[in-house]
């Protein structure tokens, strides 16, 4: 059996639905355009909301400062934890889409039917594998084993 040295299996990173795909058989590399582009309306719909609820909290905290400097310290830490979610959405809306991860050949056979399809975090969705470098594994009995690894 002849495989690939260097090979990795590529999970879908967050929830959402494919927009668009490399197609199977493509050359890639981490650089280059993503295996797979999904979008999540739920967490952009969060995204809009949490940076409204930010606005919300600075212009509250910016009255504050003028007559309760104690409520504007409490709104500083509020509008912290706001920014600590907005940072946690825009990682996952930046994972919908998906880089290479090392340089090799995209194989997906069913990616053609992704096309819309609403992928989980965890999905499998195919694999890259670089065919630079190859393992042989062979079935041999012992005496044979033994000149194989003697002209290794």
């Amino acid at each position: 059996m002849v495989e690939p040295l260097h090979l990795a299996i590529v999970h879908a990173a967050a929830d959402g639905f494919v927009e668009e795909f490399l197609p199977s058989g493509a050359e890639v590399r981490p650089d280059g355009p993503p295996l797979v582009s999904a979008v999540n309306p739920e967490l952009e719909t969060r995204r809009k909301q949490l940076l409204a609820e930010r606005r919300r909290l600075a212009a509250r905290r910016r009255l504050a400062q003028t007559q309760d400097i104690a409520a504007a310290q409490i709104l500083a830490d509020q509008i912290a934890v706001v920014d600590q979610q907005i940072l946690r959405v825009n990682e996952q809306l930046s994972s919908l889409k998906l880089p290479a991860p090392l340089v090799g050949r995209w194989i997906a056979p069913e990616v053609e039917r992704l096309k819309g399809a609403y992928l989980r975090r965890g999905d499998k969705i195919g694999i890259v594998a670089s065919l630079d470098e190859q393992i042989i594994r062979v079935t041999a009995g012992q005496r044979i084993a033994a000149l194989i690894i003697e002209h290794i």
